[in-house]
C-alpha cells in the first residue's frame, strides 16, 4: 500500500529521471504541479512513455508487485480536465495501488 505522498515522490523521481535524460527538459520545472498529460505538458509522448515505465519499476520495487498505469482509464476518470499533474496523477495511481 502507498499513500498518496509517496506515489508524488516516486513520480517526482521518475519525471527528474526523464528530465535528467534529455537536454530539451532542462528548464522545466518538476514539482507537484507540473503538468505530465495534457495539451500544456511540455513532454513529448517518448518523454511520458519513459515517465511512466520508470514509476511502473519504482511502485513494482516499493511494493514487491507489479503495476501498469493506464492511461485510459486515467483519461476517462480525470473528470474533463485537459491537463493532468503529478497531484492529479498520483491522487488516481494511489487509489489503485491500495486496491
Amino acid at each position: 500500500m502507498l499513500s498518496e505522498d509517496r506515489v508524488k515522490e516516486l513520480m517526482l523521481k521518475s519525471l527528474k529521471s526523464v528530465k535528467d535524460s534529455e537536454d530539451t527538459y532542462q528548464n522545466v520545472d518538476v514539482n507537484e504541479r507540473t503538468i505530465v498529460l495534457g495539451i500544456n505538458s511540455p513532454f513529448d509522448s517518448i518523454a511520458i512513455t519513459a515517465f511512466i515505465t520508470d514509476l511502473e519499476e519504482n511502485i513494482e520495487d516499493a511494493t514487491g508487485s507489479e503495476y501498469i498505469l493506464k492511461v485510459d482509464e486515467i483519461l476517462s476518470q480525470s473528470k474533463g480536465k485537459s491537463n493532468l499533474t503529478i497531484a492529479d496523477l498520483a491522487r488516481f495511481v494511489s487509489e489503485k495501488v491500495t486496491r
